[in-house]
């Protein structure tokens, strides 16, 4: 009869060389100076704001998920190869099956089976021996009847040359024999069965003989890894009985006594890893194996490999003495668990990748018109004109409707800033001071520049409104510029008059040369303008432009209905004064004497008069600006024609040498001379007159040669 298998399971688991100078007024006009501690301020809000956007979170949500994706990875791959060591645990346990003999009336009954390869079908037949000799092989039928016949032994064959007939016989009861050797390449275990029918005598011997290599073979068909390996070691000794091993020593064949094998330990196997792993379980538990946990499971590293070592002792109530010892690399199980977790990997990478793309892509759908907005915001909040752009589509309908009232508002405030100087409100935005909206005025040195058309009120008069409204704005939109482009800042327009400021609200380098500059290029920048308004046969448009510097008052002035960032004193009077002058003198360009000393190396003078303003007694010396000869700061002066030169230069003899020390004939005969030269000049006529009538009606002594103006 045969019996079932038990089964054992564990768990294992700028333009000009004056550009610099300009170039820096504009950039302090438009962004005052900040104190330090503001700007770190700033610099933290700045980086605040760029940690916190959109795109930034986005794209951070996005790495967060992929690496709480990529954790449970590690996790998973950590539980499954868990569960791999566990799934392969529950095959490592199986025992192997014995087959049963019998004794009966000193008869040794073999049982055997066989299975026909081609049908599958199962033959059982039993061995018969009987007083030393033995009487073949006989079948048994389905039910495992048979029959028996004894007329002539086979051969004669004794059971006591068989260590587990003779423990039988002396312990009459169950146990197992150790290994013993019918030869070299036949190993044997038996497990008898003594049964007594009375307390006394042994009345039957039930046996089952197993050769090793059944067990060897056995142990083969349980396939856990590729490389795993399965022995049957004693629990005593630590030596070998069996193993799935097929090049594997088990045992040395002793000749010199029959059915003697020596054994060899797990330490002592031929191969190389199993040798080094058994050294080290014989280390840590020694050769006696039977203390060590059922299911116990410990890793060895071997070199490059890594094993887990389970062992499981055989069920036995007859003195086996057996452990299961199952050594499992590492790298087997792991590598669908390797394969799982780096294709999953790969795929993360590739969800990680797409999915920034992705959020980049949206991010940037989302964020592109907001920082194009944000630009325009801060154009805006500065005052600046903003260009228009080519609009393109916009995916948002939120973005879109920020965009839209953006643009309305952008409209407004741009259509509102035609109406103030823009120049003012931004400095008091940039500078985000309070005391700036409040009513109150500070002194200030500043340049102040009037200017207006000659012959305006004729020109009017023979013009149609609608094209000289057009004309108009075409000559303030060239003055205009050219007052921009020399830092200046326009206060107001009155009439045909443009009003402009130099040096405020913040000052600048050189603010006084570039009142004058806009002066004197205003007066080339008007030339095309002209040129073209003669082709057309319209009247033309020249400027008359006063200029002064000083100490004034400015700042904001009104009411609480309405401010205006303006300026009072003396030198804007002046100003305003000089401008109407040059109508008397026949010149474009007056400016005052505290001009003259500050920028007389850089233009060239000549000195008209001097004069005392109407509604002024103190009278200053007023001069003309003939030409330019160099920019601030700069080393190469301009090419001035020596004609102009001469020009300014006898001029100039002839006013301060002759008349202005009371020398009239001298300055008549002088002025008429300079007038046989320069026949149009204007302002020699004026003053060949002022001498001849000085010469009929001499003045006083105390004439200091001020003219008192009487018109303005």
């Amino acid at each position: 009869m045969t019996t079932n298998p038990l089964t054992k399971s564990i768990t294992v688991v700028q333009k000009h060389p004056g550009a610099a100078s300009l170039h820096s007024l504009r950039t302090s006009h438009q962004l005052p100076h900040r104190s330090k501690s503001k700007g770190k301020s700033n610099w933290c809000k700045s980086a605040c704001s760029h940690l916190f956007s959109i795109k930034f979170c986005l794209s951070l949500i996005i790495i967060l998920l992929v690496l709480l994706s990529t954790i449970s990875i590690f996790v998973s791959t950590f539980i499954l190869q868990g569960q791999a060591i566990e799934k392969s645990s529950l095959v490592l346990g199986e025992q192997t099956m014995l087959r049963t003999y019998e004794s009966k009336d000193n008869y040794w009954f073999g049982v055997s089976r066989s299975i026909n390869e081609t049908t599958g079908l199962r033959y059982y037949f039993i061995e018969v021996f009987r007083n030393n000799w033995y009487y073949g092989i006989f079948p048994l039928s389905n039910n495992f009847s048979y029959s028996l016949k004894f007329d002539t032994p086979i051969q004669q064959f004794s059971l006591d040359s068989f260590e587990w007939w003779s423990d039988s016989q002396q312990a009459k009861k169950n146990v197992f024999s150790e290994l013993y050797a019918t030869n070299q390449d036949s190993v044997w275990i038996s497990a008898y069965y003594s049964v007594m029918l009375n307390s006394t005598n042994l009345d039957y011997v039930i046996t089952t003989d197993l050769t090793v290599q059944d067990i060897n073979t056995y142990l083969r068909s349980i396939t856990i890894s590729p490389n795993s390996r399965i022995y049957l070691v004693s629990s005593i000794t630590s030596e070998m009985v069996a193993c799935s091993s097929q090049n594997e020593t088990l045992y040395v064949f002793d000749r010199s006594y029959a059915h003697k094998l020596q054994r060899k330990e797990l330490s002592e196997s031929t191969v190389p890893d199993v040798s080094l792993v058994g050294k080290l379980i014989k280390k840590k538990y020694g050769s006696n194996l039977k203390n060590v946990a059922n299911s116990e499971i410990n890793k060895y590293t071997v070199g490059d490999n890594t094993y887990l070592v389970l062992m499981n002792e055989v069920e036995d109530t007859h003195n086996l003495n057996w452990k299961i010892v199952i050594m499992m690399s590492v790298d087997d199980f792991m590598d669908p668990v390797t394969k799982f977790r780096n294709i999953t990997l790969i795929v993360d990478g590739i969800v990680l990748v797409l999915s920034l793309v992705i959020a980049v892509l949206v991010s940037i759908t989302i964020t592109t018109p907001l920082h194009k907005l944000g630009y325009d915001m801060q154009e805006i909040a500065q005052l600046n004109e903003t260009e228009p752009r080519k609009k393109n589509p916009i995916v948002f309908h939120e973005v879109k409707k920020l965009q839209h009232h953006f643009e309305k508002m952008a409209s407004a405030v741009q259509a509102f800033m035609k109406y103030i100087p823009k120049e003012i409100v931004k400095g008091f935005i940039i500078e985000d001071n309070q005391s700036y909206f409040e009513l109150g005025v500070t002194q200030q040195h500043i340049g102040i520049l009037f200017s207006d058309i000659k012959n305006f009120t004729t020109i009017c008069e023979g013009s149609d409104p609608r094209s000289l409204i057009s004309m108009l704005g075409r000559y303030f939109e060239i003055t205009s510029g050219v007052v921009y482009t020399n830092g200046g800042v326009l206060d107001k327009y009155i009439g045909d008059s443009l009003m402009a400021l130099f040096g405020a609200p913040n000052t600048f380098e050189n603010y006084v040369f570039h009142c004058c500059n806009a002066a004197f290029e205003m007066q080339g920048a008007l030339a095309p303008f002209n040129e073209q308004l003669e082709k057309e046969g319209k009247p033309t448009l020249y400027t008359r432009v006063g200029c002064s510097c000083g100490n004034v008052l400015i700042g904001n002035i009104g009411s609480s209905y309405r401010y205006s960032y303006t300026c009072l004193g003396d030198h804007v009077n002046l100003a305003s004064r000089l401008e109407g002058l040059n109508k008397q003198y026949g010149t474009n360009i007056m400016v005052s004497d505290a001009c003259h000393e500050l920028v007389k190396y850089n233009f060239l003078f000549r000195m008209l008069d001097v004069v005392a303003v109407k509604g002024k007694t103190q009278g200053v010396k007023v001069f003309e600006i003939v030409d330019r000869k160099c920019f601030p700061g700069s080393t190469e002066e301009q090419h001035v024609d020596p004609k102009k030169v001469e020009y300014c230069e006898m001029y100039n003899t002839i006013i301060e040498e002759y008349y202005l020390k009371k020398q009239f004939a001298v300055a008549e005969k002088e002025l008429e001379r300079y007038l046989e030269k320069y026949p149009n000049d204007y302002a020699a006529i004026v003053m060949l007159e002022r001498c001849n009538l000085y010469l009929k009606s001499p003045p006083p002594e105390s004439w200091n040669g001020v003219y008192v103006a009487t018109e303005k």
